[in-house]
């Protein structure tokens, strides 16, 4: 079974076109490890890989401060000790931990309204780009599977994704390489099973808040169930789709030969008479473009479809010019000009994000927050004087509302708090300022807490 299963890495690192076989000096591959299964079994088949062809192998770990210290910190630890045990076995292997500043995740998704995934991926890829760069890499290894290409072409298809996003993940993009894309999840716990390699859980995996863990969890066993040969059914489609989107990429570099787009990234201006002379697909990847190479991105976040097609709607039907935002770009036409640039005005004052562990006064934008317990789990909670009793235990983030967002309502279902501050009539000068409290112990962490009365509107609390 592991002969089998690292022979299916190396074909997955020749899809990926990694040159390794003719090379006389060990190759510098770089492969980001969580902890988890799937990044887990990469390294251990990499490392045995290297064996037969030489690879100088830099692992990189990162911890987001996302989840628990207790376990976000253990699986630091984990991966520091297995890149430690293969060194001193004599594989070539080194580890690089690189920890966010605690809250940037919560800031960032604040400042650019990102949700919390695509706030993390953010920093995670900063991070992944500057250890490429340091330390020269051949490429870095990320350990997306079969499982987790099947739940992202099945998220774009609901979110009705453009033609070329429908190919789904690819094997290679830049210097990023997915070796695991034709292996499944049960293939790499049999692997790690047989290896007798324990792993570490991610406890937010658990929690169909996020889109990704709703489709894994509640749709893909209704597939499984009813659907025989449903996963055939949709890579076959993803191979079509790259085909078709080809056809379009030849049309795109076409219009690029006669309109380079500009040197400055920092705005992008594109001439709308010509522009519209174009095939509708050709105007959505051109527009797509522009905003990932002005929000330098890397195409990491997806920006919604019903977006570009509003942007390129109003091209065609304005008269007059107009301005969007979305997260930190703004997209309009000013006279004859399609523009695309980083916001410059957008206010960070209100964007806070604090941990807090015990008892307290916290200086926060909306005022001063004081905590404190009035028995094991009830505590009080004061803003301003205005004083609120909730059930918790430490520890909590208190934060702005983040555009995921949910709590769980009175019926057990799943409520978008935007949709509680609408029900409450909550001016939008005002939602940057209201407060929750985020549990941070435990798999859920659900918000307990909107913090609403002390500027005038409710307060939401959890049921005990």
């Amino acid at each position: 079974m592991s002969d089998s299963f690292e022979e299916k890495v190396l074909q997955g690192l020749k899809q990926c076109k990694l040159n390794f076989e003719e090379s006389q000096n060990a190759v510098k591959i770089g492969v980001a490890v969580s902890g988890g299964a799937d990044s887990v079994s990469l390294l251990l088949a990499l490392a045995n890989i290297s064996k037969k062809f030489p690879l100088n192998i830099k692992v990189i770990t990162v911890n987001h401060f996302i989840r628990p210290d207790e376990e976000t910190c253990a699986d630091i630890v984990f991966v520091k000790d297995l890149c430690g045990n293969l060194e001193k076995n004599g594989f070539n292997v080194s580890c690089k931990v690189v920890e966010l500043k605690k809250g940037s995740v919560h800031s960032l998704c604040r400042e650019n309204k990102l949700g919390m995934e695509g706030a993390a991926r953010v920093l995670r890829y900063k991070a992944f780009e500057s250890f490429i760069k340091e330390n020269e890499l051949e490429g870095l290894c990320l350990a997306h599977n079969q499982n987790d290409q099947l739940e992202t072409l099945i998220m774009r298809f609901l979110q009705g994704s453009g033609i070329d996003h429908s190919g789904g993940i690819q094997f290679k993009r830049d210097k990023y390489l997915r070796p695991l894309l034709n292996i499944s999840r049960s293939e790499i716990e049999a692997y790690l099973k047989e290896k007798n390699q324990p792993y570490c859980t991610d406890s937010t995996n658990a929690d169909t808040k996020y889109f990704r863990n709703n489709i894994r969890n509640n749709l893909i066993p209704v597939l499984e169930k009813n659907f025989p040969g449903w996963k055939n059914g949709v890579l076959n489609g993803a191979v079509k789709a790259q085909e078709d989107a080809i056809i379009i990429e030849n049309r795109v570099q076409e219009y690029y030969k006669n309109h380079p787009l500009s040197e400055n990234k920092e705005q992008i201006e594109i001439d709308i008479n010509d522009f519209l002379k174009w095939e509708k697909g050709v105007q959505n990847r051109v527009l797509l473009d522009c905003m990932n190479l002005v929000s330098k991105n890397n195409g990491e976040e997806r920006f919604p479809f019903v977006f570009v097609e509003e942007i390129l709607d109003l091209l065609q039907t304005s008269k007059n010019d107009f301005s969007k935002r979305i997260n930190q770009l703004e997209i309009g036409k000013k006279k004859n000009v399609l523009f695309v640039k980083m916001c410059t005005n957008m206010n960070t004052d209100l964007v806070f994000s604090v941990i807090i562990q015990e008892d307290g006064i916290f200086n926060l934008p909306f005022g001063q927050l004081e905590i404190s317990s009035l028995d094991n789990l009830k505590k009080k909670i004061c803003i301003n004087g205005t004083a609120t009793e909730c059930y918790f235990s430490y520890p909590v983030c208190v934060r702005n509302v983040e555009p995921d967002d949910y709590v769980l309502s009175a019926s057990d279902s799943l409520k978008k708090v935007t949709s509680i501050f609408s029900d409450w009539k909550v001016g939008t000068e005002y939602r940057d300022l209201i407060p929750v409290v985020q549990q941070l112990s435990g798999s859920e962490q659900s918000i307990i807490c909107i913090l609403g009365k002390a500027l005038g509107f409710k307060d939401w609390v959890l049921r005990k």
